[in-house]
């Protein structure tokens, strides 16, 4: 697990000195004090906050020059490397290039992801080569292209048998998923919740091979653009053939994507190989993709991920949730000689406290409004997180990256609520019942900052409240305890809330859907999630997503031990090809990214062992 390498009294004794490298903005609403008052842009744009480390490296280049086939790049991978194959995966996984969908993130688009929402006018055809909406827009008709296979396997292994994708494959995709077809008549049951994500389909047609028909409920913008950006990737009947051992075995993962699985080790290593008969190119006409091979790598001490990176064996880390190494870690790595890009984007979501609301004592809001008055967020923000500027405070959504925060319209009562005031705090306990406070028992994992933890530990203390930590080996294990009911632990998120697409809202507040899941059980709040996907056009739908983000805020289902944050992400200089204000480990966007990167030395090799512990 992440290790621990300070006490206490040095983490709030940090200096703030040093060189700014990254600007990370602030906007939205400043906390700390109880007379916090909104500030910032309508807008949520970051302008004005940066980090105080010097983390060394130079920024992304704009231009890369021409490409170089070859090599290996070696990649970070969070703990989430499961043996699930399944074309129903979606992008819940950075590693899973063997599959693809119908669209996918058009770098030309003019659109930065810096979280995880992807618009529908940011998208470009994979498989689709062209599509068109009836006038009416219940109807999505698509134009699949004729020129791709499924990837040819080992003969011991093919099932698929390298064959040419068409229009009913597709279909059975999306059948299976929602129940709509194919011999399926019920949704099927997956992490990432399609049938609540594609309540919209009602039917699939696959007149002829390369022509799908989608039939939608409801004809207009909002529903199509929806549908579009759930990105399903695309498998064939012949996967229901295969023995459930089949199915967890790597030798039979198989799809039309760019690359197919080489070696994979359950929990810390996926080896990617290319694949010689895919059909795409680049805009210059250049067979896709350049490199040979991509190894994805679950490091679990940070302390390890210093040395493997400026050892130049591990090409590029960062994370979706959280920053993976300590000030003193990047002001070592800034000093150990190595060439990198940092890549600077202040996109992360707060780290928090997932409740299980449905439980005691967090079903009553009075104690979970008290575990958030004693956290000193303005404290963590300048002394621990070493940023200058406001706290950036945030709701359901990302105040960043869409435009549905409500924080500018926050009125003085609900901004105290977000203070600091450990007195009040103590007073709302008592009026619920806890006058001497309570024990619960929080799982963190090693995307969680385990010395941030180890602070909100001590603040609760100081109310009355025993938080006891149990930490986890991955990502995995976390998100098997958050999904269950029954299980009276919570989690520490840094994955979810301030969210940016409808999909990860509706799956960290619907009851079991991620990780985080708060288990709110809310028919309110629930009767907003169905309002927002059936709302008709975009200003409905953004009217209602700002309801939902201060209803959110107010019921404080989470507790927020920091606001929005700086994500940094390291890239070594052999890597090229890589967009310079994209989120480099947005599951959504992978896929074009890493078939469009190459290795300027077009060197590099696949480790046949590494410590993924350090000593």
């Amino acid at each position: 697990m992440r290790k621990v390498k300070k006490a206490l009294s040095v983490l709030l004794a940090l200096a703030m000195a040093g060189t700014m490298v990254a600007g990370c903005g602030s906007g939205g609403a400043k906390a700390g004090a109880a007379s916090g008052t909104a500030s910032g842009t309508s807008s949520g744009s970051a302008s004005g906050t940066a980090s105080t480390v010097d983390l060394g490296g130079s920024t992304l280049p704009t231009s890369w020059g021409d490409p170089v086939y070859g090599g290996n790049i070696t990649v970070y991978s969070n703990g989430d490397i499961d043996a699930y194959f399944d074309p129903a995966i979606g992008d819940t996984v950075g590693w899973d290039l063997f599959l693809e969908g119908l669209w996918t993130y058009d770098p030309d688009s003019g659109y930065d992801v810096q979280g995880d929402n992807v618009p529908a006018d940011a998208l470009k055809g994979q498989l689709a080569k062209s599509w068109t909406v009836d006038e009416d827009a219940k109807t999505l008709t698509v134009t699949l292209r004729d020129d791709v296979h499924f990837c040819k396997l080992d003969d011991k292994y093919d099932y698929y048998g390298g064959r040419l994708l068409t229009a009913n494959d597709v279909k059975w995709s999306y059948d299976r998923l929602c129940g709509t077809g194919s011999g399926f008549t019920e949704p099927m049951k997956t992490e990432a919740n399609w049938a609540h994500n594609l309540s919209m389909l009602e039917s699939v047609d696959a007149p002829d091979d390369t022509t799908v028909v989608f039939h939608l409920t409801s004809g207009d913008e909002v529903t199509v653009a929806n549908f579009m950006t759930q990105f399903v990737k695309i498998g064939g009947p012949e996967w229901d053939n295969l023995t459930d051992d089949q199915k967890t075995d790597y030798h039979y993962a198989c799809g039309t994507g760019p690359f197919y699985i080489k070696d994979f080790e359950a929990g810390q290593k996926v080896v990617l190989a290319k694949n010689d008969n895919y059909y795409d190119t680049d805009a210059d006409g250049n067979q896709l993709p350049y490199l040979d091979t991509i190894t994805c790598l679950y490091i679990a001490d940070s302390t390890n991920i210093v040395t493997q990176f400026t050892s130049g064996k591990l090409d590029i880390f960062g994370s979706e949730r959280a920053n993976l190494v300590n000030d003193s870690e990047a002001q070592q790595i800034a000093q150990s000689g190595s060439d990198y890009y940092v890549q600077s984007l202040y996109s992360a979501n707060p780290e928090y406290l997932a409740m299980k609301c449905n439980q005691e004592p967090f079903n009553d809001i009075r104690v979970r409004e008290a575990l958030q008055l004693a956290i000193p967020m303005s404290e963590i923000h300048t002394k621990y997180l070493n940023l200058a500027g406001d706290v950036q405070l945030s709701g359901l959504w990302n105040p960043n990256t869409t435009e549905w925060s409500s924080v500018d319209d926050w009125d003085q009562d609900l901004l105290d609520s977000y203070s600091y005031d450990p007195d009040k705090a103590k007073e709302l306990l008592k009026e619920a019942g806890y006058p001497d406070g309570f024990e619960f028992t929080v799982v963190t994992c090693p995307d969680n900052d385990t010395d941030l933890w180890t602070l909100a530990q001590e603040y609760w203390a100081q109310i009355g409240v025993t938080m006891d930590i149990e930490s986890v080996s991955n990502f995995m294990e976390a998100k098997t305890i958050g999904t269950s009911s029954g299980d009276a632990r919570d989690t520490a998120s840094s994955g979810a809330g301030a969210c940016g697409s409808i999909t990860a809202a509706v799956n960290q507040t619907v009851d079991g859907g991620w990780a985080a899941s708060i288990w709110n059980g809310d028919d309110t709040y629930n009767d907003m999630v169905d309002q927002l996907q059936s709302a008709t056009t975009l200003d409905e739908q953004t009217e209602i997503a700002k309801k939902m983000d201060q209803y959110y805020a107010e019921q404080h289902w989470t507790v927020n031990l920091t606001g929005m944050r700086c994500l940094n992400t390291y890239v070594s200089s052999r890597v090229a090809g890589i967009p310079d204000n994209v989120d480099l480990f947005c599951g959504k966007i992978i896929p074009e990214l890493y078939t469009h990167m190459w290795a300027t030395d077009g060197g590099g090799s696949v480790p046949d062992t590494v410590d993924t512990e350090s000593e």
